[in-house]
């Protein structure tokens, strides 16, 4: 497991940061090795030990994996790109701002309501599109939800405001007094819309541009990132297991319900039961054996008793008729 490459950088193995393992299985770290490869690429190192995912094409990107993830190749198919929500003017910005009379907005981005005031001034409509974007963009609350937005005005002079976000919660709202001054009467809102697609022929859900392996299937965990390019069949992405995960997965297994080691432990306490089993039986048998031979023994003895008397009776009679014949 030591020495199967991770990745396709300059650091793929264990041993390629000066981590080895002996015959033994003895971990042994050569530091000098170790620090070099920390701070040529310290990336790479921490991808050893969490893994990495790779993809075939340059506008997909394995944002991530759990370790529900198995490891191997995704193909990805992808039917529809994630797109921005946005709000287009119906007519040229007014690039006059009185105070008062057109300095006021609520902005509503993803959901995300903030209010400013423009600065009363003559402006072009570029310079007016950067104040009141530059604006938008410091409101804590959006930058909380890391939500921005990006403002361009065309050649005629039309500003659209468009969420930095992707995705159908990416939408564009913009209300109060100034509103109709900068995107005259009858602005155009588009909504956001979520990347649609398959990893491996199964219906992936989708959020923004992210695609999401189906639950209980070998991609369940896997975040692909569609950031563009064309629709239809986009390659394939890699999930490889870091060295911490392997290691996670090989003692899981080993601990588990009917892992090895509960396997192993089983076996043992069979066997001692089994053990036990033939000593209790062992010893039922000694115990009869034992009760067999008492009662032969007091049989014996009573029938020993038994002759021990006869033998005396008959020395008496004996010895009454020999002084019989003696005259005695």
């Amino acid at each position: 497991m030591l020495g199967q490459g991770i990745g396709n950088g300059a650091f793929q193995s264990l041993g390629s940061i000066g981590v080895t393992m002996d015959k033994e299985g003895t971990l042994s770290i050569d530091d000098s090795k170790l620090t070099a490869a920390l701070k040529k690429s310290p990336g790479q190192v921490a991808a050893l030990f969490a893994g990495t995912g790779t993809a075939t094409d340059s506008m997909l990107k394995v944002a991530a994996f759990s370790k529900t993830t198995q490891a191997g190749n995704y193909a990805i198919n992808v039917t529809q790109l994630a797109t921005q929500g946005s709000l287009q003017g119906s007519a040229p910005a007014n690039t006059t701002i009185q105070s008062g009379v057109n300095d006021s907005l609520s902005v509503t981005l993803s959901g995300i309501t903030t209010s400013i005031k423009v600065p009363a001034g003559s402006y072009t409509p570029q310079s007016l599109a950067a104040q009141v974007q530059s604006q938008i963009n410091a409101s804590h609350d959006l930058q909380r939800a890391k939500v921005d937005v990006s403002i361009a005005a065309d050649a005629n002079g039309v500003l659209t405001f468009t969420d930095r976000q992707y995705g159908s919660i990416s939408t564009v709202s913009v209300s109060g007094n100034g509103a109709a001054s900068l995107l005259g009467g009858s602005p155009t809102a588009t909504a956001g819309r979520d990347v649609q697609g398959t990893i491996n022929g199964v219906a992936a859900a989708s959020s923004g541009q992210n695609l999401y392996g189906a639950n209980g299937s070998a991609a369940d965990g896997l975040t692909v990132q569609v950031v563009g390019g064309a629709l239809g069949d986009r390659g394939s992405v890699t999930v490889q297991r870091g060295y911490a995960a392997q290691l996670h997965t090989v003692s899981t297994n080993l601990l588990a319900d009917k892992g090895m080691v509960q396997n192993a432990t089983d076996a043992i306490n069979s066997s001692l039961t089994s053990l036990s089993n033939q000593m209790t039986q062992m010893q039922r048998q000694l115990d009869a054996k034992q009760a067999l031979y008492y009662a032969q023994f007091n049989a014996l003895s009573k029938v020993v008793a038994g002759m021990t008397n006869t033998s005396n009776y008959l020395t008496q009679q004996l010895a009454i008729l020999q002084k019989q014949r003696t005259g005695g």
